[in-house]
């Protein structure tokens, strides 16, 4: 028999294998599952397949599977969330993928307004196997132009929580805010730093803001580049990806140099002017090496997660592929959805805006 829950009602699943059959979905709807696991807060939007999850294809309106028995054992709830620019009624129905569609259990059904962040359904693992809690949760916007620094003596990340991700918090905080009232528990909070509220506004204000499990930067360091070194370009344009990255929940990036391959976390607060003084005094400016930035790009996007590759050759940058957006400072390559041109002078908040719209147009599962 069915089974309808009442909000904040719960039932196990209905078999190990489920499929997520969504209700009421719309262009321009979003629909994200999100965890956190070992590696930090993780989310999936129905574009490559994982191990456990993937989209049904082959079927009628969106629906996912999940297999359950392959969920990591880090993962202790899945959130399924949705975003819609339209009110109206949505629900979600929890079957399995044999066996009797009569076993199936079902959300109330709930109405979510345009523009919000609403949590729609949970899976959460227990001692006796999972669980559908039937959800119902706005998440709060932040307000805008208002975030603060650090706390004193804090310049790192914040810590990450047990739960999965909430994409916006408090006034202050791009990332999961503190426990709420149906029995979430705390999560890494992500504070905007002073020099990147403007940038991180206008990403929010495209439309184009995503939750990114990770964004890397493959960073041409060839000799050529000195001349964007000198002029700031090159810095401005690393502060427009930090930008992104800060709109995308996530409190550093990883950045790899080429040609030599080193890799560092850079957290969103540092100064990408520093930052740049501090590589070269490690490994001055060498022989570029387009092969290496292929390389590189490869190994970044192995990874996971959004990958921007920085260079002053055009060749390089229009064969980057689908590994990377390429960022090409100069005016000899034409841009196109995976490349993003950069000119003498760099608007930081206009660039940024730039790169999330092009991530948002490839993004797939990160």
């Amino acid at each position: 028999m069915v089974l309808q829950l009442a909000l904040g009602g719960s039932a196990a699943t209905p078999s190990s294998q489920i499929g997520i059959n969504w209700q009421g979905v719309r262009p321009g709807d979003e629909l994200t599952a999100e965890w956190a696991d070992e590696l930090g807060l993780q989310n999936w939007s129905g574009g490559t397949p994982l191990g456990w999850i993937r989209r049904d294809a082959y079927g009628t309106g969106e629906r996912w599977q999940l297999d359950l028995e392959r969920v990591p054992a880090t993962m202790s709830t899945i959130s399924l969330v949705m975003s819609s620019p339209t009110a109206r009624a949505v629900g979600i129905a929890v079957a399995p993928l044999s066996g009797s569609a009569d076993d199936a259990v079902l959300h109330p059904g709930l109405q979510v307004a345009g523009d919000e962040v609403t949590v729609v359904l949970e899976l959460r693992r227990s001692t006796a196997g999972w669980q559908v809690v039937a959800k119902n949760t706005v998440r709060p916007s932040e307000p805008p132009g208002h975030t603060g620094p650090h706390p004193p003596g804090q310049t790192g990340p914040h810590p990450t929580g047990p739960t999965g991700p909430h994409p916006t918090g408090p006034a202050g905080q791009t990332g999961p805010h503190p426990p709420d009232p149906d029995g979430g528990r705390p999560t890494v909070a992500v504070v905007i730093p002073d020099h990147l509220r403007a940038a991180v506004d206008r990403v929010r204000s495209s439309g184009a803001a995503r939750h990114h499990a990770r964004v890397s930067v493959v960073l041409d360091l060839s000799a050529s580049m000195r001349p964007w070194l000198v002029n700031g370009v090159l810095a401005d344009t690393l502060t427009a990806i930090q930008a992104v990255t800060c709109a995308s929940s996530r409190p550093s990036m990883s950045v790899r140099l080429v040609p030599d391959g080193a890799a560092t976390e850079i957290d969103i607060a540092d100064s990408t002017d520093d930052m740049l003084k501090g590589f070269l005094a490690r490994t001055g400016l060498r022989t570029g090496a387009a092969r290496a930035l292929h390389s590189q790009a490869a190994a970044a996007a192995g990874r996971g997660g959004l990958v921007f590759v920085i260079t002053d050759d055009p060749f390089a940058a229009a064969r980057m592929g689908s590994d990377a957006i390429a960022v090409f400072l100069g005016s000899a390559a034409v841009p196109t959805e995976r490349l993003v041109v950069v000119g003498e002078s760099v608007d930081v908040g206009m660039l940024a805006r730039e790169l999330a719209v092009a991530a948002a147009a490839g993004s797939g599962a990160e």
